[in-house]
């Protein structure tokens, strides 16, 4: 299962060449670049070689508070990473050097996603999302999203994350079509919900691909009609449903158990799939029944 959290995954934690420090800005850029992903907790060798060498090549004010916030973000103590991080974001900004700035703000930003800061994390990631970098932009837009989603906003994070899959590579930008259908179908937009699965399966990562071809099929609209306490009244019921939707070319009526508030078990009968609202509509009116209504398959538990 994909993570909201996995987009900032990166092939630069795997490497252990850092590119050289030619500024302090560049170093910056490399530095924020290297920061591990949200679910992350243990530091790896290459991180530890890119932060020993950088802060031996750069020795600026923000840049020396970017490295400690990188530091400690990686060591999970992220209070401090934020402090340390905006300390560099002002810092850098005062001197008029974006792209640390820039840095800094990214790792501010994911600090106080970890905190739970929403709204001060979502102000640091704006600015990184800004930044002329595609993977610091991105992974800005793509933490955004998240934010988003946090925040029961399904709509504006879907947005988030298709511009992050405009910025990143091709892995990570699968992953943020994914989380894009997913915000898109809590949004109750099935059709285009469906157009971003469609897009994240041909990710190159096999765990994308299977994730997103199982979202694709759970997405879309179904019709439901009358429900059963017994589940053997239920099937008859289906079995009767089923002479007339089958003739109609509709498949046949299935039963699927549904968990009560109460804490009870019902048997609902089920009629087909369709990529849009429109098309399960026309579909209801072909059943010829008042008791069958429109809902979307996202809602409906997995079969048992």
């Amino acid at each position: 299962m994909i993570c909201l959290t996995d987009l900032t995954r990166s092939s630069l934690h795997r490497s252990a060449h850092p590119p050289r420090c030619l500024r302090p800005a560049a170093r910056s850029v490399a530095c924020a670049r290297a920061v591990p992903d949200l679910v992350a907790t243990a530091l790896l060798p290459a991180l530890l070689l890119i932060a020993a060498l950088a802060l031996g090549a750069c020795s600026s004010r923000a840049g020396e508070d970017l490295l400690a916030a990188q530091r400690a973000y990686e060591a999970g103590q992220y209070g401090e990473a934020l402090q340390k991080g905006a300390a560099a974001e002002a810092s850098a900004r005062a001197s008029g050097n974006a792209e640390t700035a820039e840095s800094a703000a990214y790792i501010a930003g994911l600090a106080a996603f970890r905190l739970n800061r929403l709204s001060e994390a979502e102000r640091h990631l704006r600015v990184a999302a800004a930044s002329a970098d595609r993977t610091i932009a991105g992974r800005s837009e793509a933490q955004l999203g998240a934010i988003a989603m946090k925040q029961n906003r399904p709509r504006d994070a879907a947005a988030a994350f298709q511009r992050a899959a405009d910025l990143l590579p091709a892995e990570e930008a699968a992953k943020a079509r994914y989380q894009a259908g997913i915000a898109l179908r809590d949004a109750g937009d099935a059709t285009q919900a469906r157009t971003q699965m469609l897009r994240a399966t041909v990710s190159p990562s096999p765990t994308v691909r299977a994730d997103a071809q199982r979202a694709l099929e759970e997405t879309g609209w179904t019709l439901q009609g009358g429900c059963f306490r017994e589940r053997a009244n239920a099937e008859r019921a289906a079995q009767q449903i089923s002479t007339t939707t089958i003739a109609r070319g509709l498949g046949p009526a299935r039963v699927v158990p549904q968990r009560e508030a109460s804490g009870g078990t019902v048997y609902c009968i089920f009629i087909g799939s369709w990529a849009t609202r429109q098309g399960a509509e026309e579909a209801r009116n072909r059943v010829g029944r008042t008791d069958f209504f429109v809902r979307t398959i996202g809602s409906v538990p997995t079969q048992q």
